[in-house]
């Protein structure tokens, strides 16, 4: 039996979510690093 998922996979396929995933990360720690940088910004 098949389990149909009510979500539609994304436009990269179910692959691309370890991909969206440590690219949010990634972004979040450049971010922290920006603000360490300038702390008066």
């Amino acid at each position: 039996m098949l389990i149909h998922f009510t979500v539609p996979p994304p436009p990269g396929g179910w692959q691309a979510i370890p991909v969206l995933f440590s690219y949010c990360i990634i972004m979040r720690l450049l971010l922290l690093w920006h603000l360490q940088q300038f702390p008066n910004f």
